[in-house]
Order: structure tokens, then sequence, then C-alpha cells
């Protein structure tokens, strides 16, 4: 066998993920990736433009974001994309589609 390549050793069955689980993993990704920050900072311009009563409030503006950051992310790059020129990468468009939240699971699995 050649080295360093890796296969499952038996079929695989399909899991879905808890929704809840999925989003919370998704955001985590989002803001760690340098490309998503400069649409993290929009998004909380425009947070606290749409709320400004709760624009000092750091816990509420912040709970506000990560519940509501996917999805205006997802709309925003599906806007951008429909503009000439846009400049969306290709990272940054599969990263605002977000996850399967179908998982193909394997009992075994070797790994080199």
């Amino acid at each position: 066998p050649k080295m360093g390549v890796s296969k499952p050793l038996s079929g695989c069955t399909v899991s879905v993920v808890d929704q809840d689980l999925l989003n919370q993993a998704h955001l985590y990704v989002l803001e760690n990736t340098e490309e998503v920050l400069p649409y993290i900072e929009q998004h909380m311009i425009h947070i606290k433009t749409a709320y400004p009563k709760f624009r000092k409030r750091t816990k509420w503006l912040r709970d506000k974001h990560n519940s509501t950051f996917i999805q205006w992310l997802r709309f925003k790059v599906q806007s951008e994309l429909e503009e000439d020129n846009h400049g969306v990468s290709e990272n940054l468009r599969w990263l605002a589609a977000g996850p399967n939240m179908a998982v193909p699971l394997y009992r075994n699995y070797l790994i080199k």
C-alpha cells in the first residue's frame, strides 16, 4: 500500500448533525477565517444601525451577531455574487453556503 493513503474499511452510514451544533461549529469557523473578518465588521455595523438603542450593550450585540451572522453572510455573499466583477472567492462562496448536515460515518477507517 502507498504511504499516506487513508481509506474506509467498511461501508458508511449517514447521520444528520444537530442544527444548533452545526451552526455553532460553522460560526466558529467563520469567525476564525481571515477572509470573513471584513464581513463580521460590516455585520456589527449593520446591527448597531438597525438597533441603535443597543449599540453600547456588548453582550446583547454579541448574542445578536451570533444568532444572525450565518444567515446574514449567506444573503450578503449571494447578493455580491449577482454583481459584475464581484470579487467573491470560491472559498468565501463555500463558507457562506455552510456545511452539509448529512455526515458519513464509518465504523472502521485505516489511517496511514
